[in-house]
């Protein structure tokens, strides 16, 4: 893990762990096996992400081209080709990568509660996981606090005991009007600027 968190300062750290566990690249010039191995890396990466994430993973002129997307808006891109498959970070990345399949066979399963199934593979083991982990999670969007029910409203707004007030100076409109015009004005560049300079910097996102 140590190889991916310094090789994530050039490349895209998301990527490189998400190739963990993936089939070895024997051949990047081969473009079926290549063109497969995007589809099965983009699924992944896919169905383990927010809903406000899209991934997408090609092979385009022996190169394998990653994006990532987040709201329509692309916020990062990375690129590997012949060079990185042959060198030694990418070898102990897929090294790592042999030693955790190494640990699952056909017979492996994972179990969570009374419910089991077949793991063959990590992947597998944590895509079940991940699925069974989102079961009874739901998401709600809402344009304005009045499409809230009452128990919605007050459980996210008006309970005392979890809300947060802020005090709002007088001060503060021309900061205020600035971030108003850049995130709701007519001008699409400032919008995209300030979206690409903070998306990746948000810890907490009601979505």
């Amino acid at each position: 893990m140590a190889v991916v968190e310094r090789l994530g300062k050039k490349y895209n750290e998301t990527l490189l762990k998400a190739m963990l566990g993936m089939p070895r690249i024997e051949d990047i010039k081969n473009t079926k096996k290549m063109n497969a191995w995007c589809q099965k890396l983009q699924e992944k990466m896919n169905s383990f992400g927010s809903a406000s994430e899209k991934h997408k993973v090609e092979y385009k002129k022996k190169e394998v081209l990653y994006t990532l997307e987040l709201y329509g808006v692309e916020v990062d891109s990375a690129s590997f080709d012949e060079s990185f498959v042959s060198s030694p970070d990418y070898k102990r990345i897929q090294k790592y990568s042999d030693d955790i399949e190494s640990m699952f066979s056909e017979d492996s399963y994972v179990q969570k509660g009374a419910k089991e199934a077949s793991a063959p593979s990590f992947s597998k083991a944590l895509g079940f996981l991940l699925d069974e982990a989102r079961k009874g999670q739901g998401f709600q969007r809402y344009k304005g606090l009045g499409e809230m029910n009452p128990d919605q409203l007050w459980d996210t707004t008006m309970n005392p005991e979890t809300r947060t007030m802020l005090r709002v100076k007088i001060e503060d409109v021309m900061v205020a009007n600035d971030v108003f015009e850049t995130l709701m004005g007519d001008e699409v560049e400032p919008r995209r600027n300030f979206i690409e300079d903070n998306a990746l910097k948000v810890d907490n996102l009601d979505f």
